[in-house]
């Protein structure tokens, strides 16, 4: 028998091979880092959360991460869960606190924070960590319905120019008229009290708002000079009753602590984009899907009816009045307010619940931005009517992880031969 006939087998082909838990990348990264990843890219909007919103903000950061933590080294160790020390578990855990106080608006009680916390870790990471629905969400969405009185409000504070990040978001003072956050006119306050943009623009849905039909009757009476009931109620949509487009981008605009700054949130998901742990096929077919839905669903902006009532008007986002792009500028506030940009970066790029497949992220990522904008301007509650004003996006998203497995059965590609 010759050498080559007789080879002993190498004690190095029976070495176990091992795996970690996903996600799994070619190149030398690890869960830790993936996650660190992720929390680099809340800082922006975290930053400017606790400029606009005061100490406030940095409360409820840090309730919701330290009660995230402890409930989950709790739940783990009572579940016999893995040891949060391992495969990047406290990176995640800290990420998990950090998006839910960037969802929650700093004027919430602390107690609901820690409910918030609670419903995060038990009910949407569950028992052996893996998940359909992002967690974060599905704890932000459980307090939503049962405490919708604290975190879906048509009127919100925030600090004055004059008073950032040191100033106290308690007694704001109510301004009459206001046409922008550098403009204030109650500088004296620490705060003031300012409309939520998505509350006015569902006055467009309802038809019942004393100042639609004033905006509708006006053009009637006014002649064809005046411009269309579309135009005109749009443009006083925009210029008396939503904030600044400036102010969406700084984020002075009352809301939840990380979704307010349009900004900061671009810099987070342009940093994620880069690293490569969110897709941009995904990212723009959420923000086109939002912007086609927000530009064709009708709305009621046209002539009074026998009753009233302003008509349905479709396509709203091509109107325009006297030469200016109120239609445009409508979407745009669509794509700017209520945390939209939040749920884009952040919460529908979740690698655990979101499809695997290309093809499948881009149909998820349609769905969610439809979603969204279905959601803000039809769903609605009588005992309730500012519900989904805030949490359209965090919904949409929610009810598209329902579908994740079956976009990715649908959207795998077929093997060769078959």
């Amino acid at each position: 028998m010759t050498d080559a006939q007789h080879i002993a087998p190498s004690r190095s082909v029976a070495r176990p091979m091992t795996v970690d838990r996903p996600p799994h990348w070619r190149a030398s990264e690890t869960a830790s880092r993936v996650y660190a990843i992720i929390i680099y890219a809340t800082v922006p909007a975290l930053l400017a959360g606790f400029g606009f919103f005061g100490f406030s903000a940095l409360m409820v950061v840090a309730v919701s991460v330290a009660a995230t933590f402890v409930f989950d080294s709790l739940f783990s160790w009572l579940a016999h869960r893995p040891t949060l020390a391992l495969h990047g578990g406290r990176m995640h855990t800290v990420l998990m606190g950090l998006l839910l106080a960037m969802s929650l608006p700093a004027t919430v009680n602390w107690l609901v924070v820690v409910l918030a916390s609670v419903a995060t870790v038990v009910i949407g990471k569950g028992l052996l960590g893996r998940y359909t629905w992002q967690p974060v969400l599905l704890g932000r969405l459980i307090v939503q319905v049962f405490f919708h009185r604290q975190l879906s409000l048509p009127n919100g504070p925030v600090l004055g120019p004059e008073h950032l990040c040191l100033g106290r978001l308690a007694d704001p003072a109510i301004v009459p008229m206001y046409g922008s956050w550098l403009d204030a006119v109650a500088r004296r306050a620490d705060a003031f009290l300012l409309p939520q943009p998505l509350a006015a623009i569902r006055d467009l849905v309802g038809g019942q708002a004393e100042w639609v039909q004033q905006a509708v009757a006006q053009v009637s009476q006014g002649g064809a000079d005046v411009g269309t009931p579309a135009g005109a109620v749009l443009f006083k949509l925009i210029w008396a009753k939503l904030p600044a487009v400036t102010d969406l981008l700084i984020g002075a605009v009352p809301g939840e602590i990380g979704a307010t700054c349009s900004i900061a949130l671009l810099a987070g998901g342009l940093f994620l984009l880069y690293h490569g742990y969110i897709r941009w096929p995904m990212v723009l077919a959420f923000l086109f899907a939002a912007a086609a839905t927000a530009a064709i669903a009708p709305l009621r902006i046209g002539l009074l009816d026998g009753d009233g009532v302003p008509a349905w008007r479709w396509f709203p986002g091509v109107q325009f009045h006297n030469g200016m792009p109120v239609g445009p500028l409508y979407v745009l506030y669509h794509l700017l307010s209520g945390g939209l940009l939040l749920g884009v970066f952040f919460f529908a790029g979740d690698m655990v619940s979101r499809p695997m497949t290309r093809r499948g992220q881009i149909l998820f990522a349609i769905g969610c931005g439809a979603g969204t904008i279905l959601i803000r301007l039809y769903a609605f509650i009588p005992a309730a009517p500012y519900l989904f004003t805030s949490g359209a996006t965090y919904l949409a998203i929610l009810l598209m992880n329902t579908f994740t497995p079956l976009l990715d059965r649908i959207s795998q590609p077929r093997a060769f031969g078959h």
